[in-house]
């Protein structure tokens, strides 16, 4: 089973011989190109002929390499063949010792390797006669028979060409006289007699019906129309198929099969990037850029009970706490506790929020700059003297510095940013952190 495999899968035999590299679209990589014939060498042995005379056989052969079992049947064997049959006298011609002692010199290195591999598995000793008639002719063919065998490392030749000729399809690009041709020579191959088969040879009309299955479809459409019956000569077949061809070639039908099956490159091999870079996915880091994570309660988004119950008529959150008592949850600092300082007055909560509501309605009644300014002014007095009753020790005339914002920690960390930066900003502006106007100013604290 894994012979067949590897038959089915890595056959030695395909459209095209074993010197042209072929493409993804089963088509030559360069179809320009022209294989190079291997060089020949000059093969002489001397024969005896009648009278005990001896004669000089020469002539010229392309020795095999043994890497791929065509060149040996397309070159070496061809040309031996014929050489032999040619100059070796009548009586010589099959003699079983001549042909052992002239075939290993039309082998390279490899394949003379692979020749003495046979012979010792075949039991055949061929420099030696020994007297048991294995030098015979039949015996020469048989080791020549698994001499291909090895060299294309399967087994049976012939079944692997009898399958290809039923069922391999015609590669779309190649035209229909060179697949004519192509399958003629391996049926000649078949017909050598070197290759061994399990399957018998098909008929003339099983071959043509192979033919005809190897084409296209639409090709086969347009010979059905014309056509009642399937001949055995695939001469007419040949013939209307180049017809076609001809056409697909002239209306453009081939050149744009040919660009779709040329590969083609993602847009990301084309900009020198993978393809996982250009991924993006909709859900955002919750740490990038600042960004804060899930377990963040924003208050836009969550309507919780007491924060209703907190909210003014313009739907803003005016607590002066943190959202829970053990941290800032900006920064995600936890707070000291002795600096935590919670607003337990609700009076003075009651009349902020009156002021403030006061305040926004006299803004929105449409008063002049003047008149706003003097109403943000008070309010900011008013929010310095509750900051001030809360916490007398800050002083009115102090230049602020790092020290000083050191000592009043509590005060900075007991409202939120915008609060804490909106006090601070009325304290400035009433001079606050100046230097000592007069000498009634208290002392800063050491």
């Amino acid at each position: 089973m894994a012979d067949l495999h590897r038959a089915i899968t890595n056959g030695p035999f395909g459209y095209f011989p074993y010197n042209i590299p072929v493409g993804s679209n089963k088509m030559p990589l360069d179809p320009a190109a022209i294989p190079d014939v291997p060089k020949q060498i000059k093969v002489s042995l001397n024969v005896e002929v009648e009278d005990d005379k001896e004669k000089e056989i020469r002539f010229f052969v392309v020795p095999c390499s043994g890497e791929a079992v065509e060149e040996f049947l397309l070159y070496t064997w061809d040309q031996y063949s014929k050489s032999t049959a040619a100059k070796l006298p009548a009586n010589l011609r099959k003699d079983g010792p001549t042909h052992f002692r002239f075939f290993p010199l039309c082998l390279g290195v490899a394949a003379t390797t692979i020749w003495h591999k046979v012979l010792e598995e075949n039991g055949v000793n061929a420099i030696d006669d020994d007297g048991t008639n294995d030098t015979t002719h039949k015996n020469f063919l048989t080791c020549v028979k698994f001499f291909c065998e090895e060299l294309a490392n399967v087994t049976y030749l012939g079944d692997v060409i009898i399958r290809f000729l039923r069922h391999a399809k015609k590669p779309a690009l190649m035209a229909p006289d060179a697949c004519f041709r192509r399958r003629q020579t391996l049926l000649a191959y078949f017909d050598s007699g070197l290759l061994r088969s399990r399957l018998s040879r098909p008929t003339a009309y099983e071959l043509a019906e192979a033919v005809f299955l190897a084409f296209p479809r639409g090709y086969q459409e347009k010979y059905a129309e014309t056509h009642e019956e399937l001949d055995a000569d695939t001469s007419a077949m040949k013939s209307a198929f180049m017809q076609y061809y001809a056409t697909d070639v002239r209306n453009g039908t081939l050149e744009k099969l040919k660009n779709s099956k040329s590969p083609k490159k993602r847009p990301a091999e084309d900009k020198g990037r993978s393809s996982d870079k250009l991924r993006r996915t909709s859900r955002r880091s919750p740490k990038r850029h600042g960004r804060r994570g899930r377990d963040y309660r924003d208050r836009r988004d969550h309507n919780r009970p007491e924060d209703r119950e907190r909210r003014d008529d313009r739907g803003r959150d005016d607590r002066r706490d943190n959202r829970n008592g053990n941290g800032d949850y900006k920064n995600k600092r936890p707070f000291k506790k002795e600096h935590v300082n919670h607003v337990s007055d609700e009076r003075e909560s009651s009349d902020r929020d009156d002021y403030s509501r006061s305040s926004r309605s006299s803004r929105s009644s449409g008063g002049s700059d003047r008149e706003r300014d003097t109403l943000q002014e008070e309010e900011d007095n008013y929010a310095m003297s509750i900051d001030k009753a809360k916490d007398p020790d800050i002083p009115e005339e102090l230049e602020y510095s790092d020290e000083d914002k050191s000592r009043h920690d509590s005060y900075y960390h007991e409202r939120d940013f915008s609060s804490r930066g909106k006090r601070w900003t009325s304290f400035l502006k009433k001079g606050g952190g100046g230097k000592k106007k007069s000498s009634s100013a208290s002392e800063p604290r050491k």
